[in-house]
C-alpha cells in the first residue's frame, strides 16, 4: 500500500537528515517532502488518484447516514429533478438554495442542509456550485459543523468540447418554462435566461479531485447533462448503491424509478420560476471569489477526517 511506501520513504529520510524531521513535525516543508516521495517512485497524479479513490470506497461501504450530495453543474441540466426524485424514491433531504431568502445566503444554505442532515441520512445540496470558491465554502462550512459527515460530488461532466452542446440542449429545457409562464414579459425572460446561462458555462469551473477544494469530496459520481434527467437518475442511484450498499439494500425496479421522476418532474413545474437569483451569488462580508478568506489555510484545524487525502497518500 501507498502509505506503507511512504512512511518507509519518511523514515530512512528522517534518520538521514534529524533537522528535517524536526521541522516536519512543526509542519515546515511538508509538501516538499511529500512531492520528493512522489518523484522518487515516480507516482503520477492519476495512479495516486485511483489509489485514493479504491481507499475511500472501501471506508464508504457501512455508511448509512450523513451523506451530503454535491451538485456541480450548470442551471438547466435536470439537477432539481433529480434531487427530488431521490426524495420519492428513498424519503431523502433535499434544499434548495433558491428558496434561501435574505443576506448571507452561502451561510444560510449551508445551515439547512446540516438542519435536514439531523433529519434525514442523506441530502441533496441543491445549488449550482459552478466554482471552486463556492464548493469551498461548502465544503469548509460541513467540516467545521459536521465532521462526520460525507459529501458526494455529483458531477455533471462538462469539458471544453461539449460546453456548446450542452448550452444548447439546457436552453432547450429552459426557454420553454418561460413561454408556459403566462406572467412574464416573455422576450425579455428568454433574453436573461440566454444571457444567465452563458454566464453560468463561462464561470464554470470543473471538478479537479487532485486539487482543493475538490479533493475533499469523498466520491465521485459522472452524470452527463446532455442526457435527460431519468437516464440521470438511474446512473446516480446506482452509483450510489455501489458506493453505499448498506444505505441502499434495495435496487429500484424501472417502474419504481419513472413513478418518483414523473412525481419529481409534476413538482419541479408546479416550482418553477422564470426568475434566476442565483446569477447574483452573494458572498459573506469579506469574502470574494478569489479571497483569502475562502481558503482553508484560514482554518488550520480543518481537515477531512475520511477522504484521502493525495498529499497524504
Amino acid at each position: 500500500m501507498m502509505t506503507h511506501e511512504y512512511l518507509e520513504f519518511a523514515k530512512k529520510k528522517l534518520l538521514q537528515d534529524p533537522e528535517l524531521g524536526r521541522a516536519y513535525l512543526n509542519n515546515h516543508g511538508v509538501i516538499r517532502f511529500r512531492e520528493e516521495f512522489v518523484r522518487e517512485k515516480k507516482i503520477s497524479g492519476f495512479s495516486i488518484l485511483k489509489r485514493s479513490l479504491v481507499v475511500r470506497k472501501l471506508l464508504l461501504k457501512d455508511v448509512v447516514d450523513n451523506i451530503i450530495l454535491v451538485p456541480i453543474s450548470t442551471i438547466g441540466c435536470g439537477k432539481t429533478t433529480v434531487s427530488l426524485s431521490l426524495s420519492f424514491l428513498f424519503g431523502w433531504g433535499c434544499v434548495g438554495n433558491n428558496t434561501i431568502e435574505a443576506r448571507n445566503r452561502p451561510y444560510k444554505f449551508a445551515e439547512k442542509v446540516l438542519e435536514e442532515l439531523t433529519k434525514k441520512p442523506v441530502v441533496f445540496a441543491d445549488r449550482n456550485n459552478v466554482q471552486k470558491f463556492q464548493r469551498n465554502q461548502l465544503i469548509l462550512h460541513f467540516l467545521r459543523k459536521r465532521r462526520q459527515a460525507r459529501m458526494i460530488a455529483l458531477n455533471f461532466v462538462n469539458n471544453e468540447a461539449s460546453l456548446e452542446n450542452i448550452r444548447k440542449v439546457t436552453l432547450d429545457r429552459i426557454l420553454p418554462r418561460i413561454e408556459n409562464d403566462q406572467g412574464s414579459d416573455t422576450g425579455l425572460q428568454k433574453d436573461r435566461a440566454v444571457d444567465i446561462m452563458d454566464d453560468f458555462i463561462e464561470r464554470f469551473e470543473k471538478l479537479d479531485i487532485l486539487g482543493w477544494p475538490d479533493r475533499n469530496f469523498d466520491a465521485v459520481i459522472d452524470l452527463n447533462p446532455t442526457l435527460d434527467s431519468r437516464a440521470n437518475l438511474e446512473i446516480l442511484v446506482e452509483g450510489l448503491r455501489s458506493i453505499f450498499p448498506k444505505l441502499i439494500t434495495k435496487v429500484p425496479t424501472k417502474e419504481e424509478l419513472d413513478v418518483a421522476f414523473s412525481s419529481a418532474l409534476n413538482k419541479s413545474n408546479e416550482k418553477t420560476k422564470s426568475t434566476f437569483p442565483e446569477r447574483f451569488i452573494e458572498l459573506p462580508h469579506g469574502m470574494g471569489q478569489n479571497s483569502d478568506a475562502t481558503h482553508v489555510a484560514n482554518f488550520p484545524n480543518i481537515k477531512s477526517p475520511h477522504s484521502t487525502q493525495v498529499e497524504n497518500s
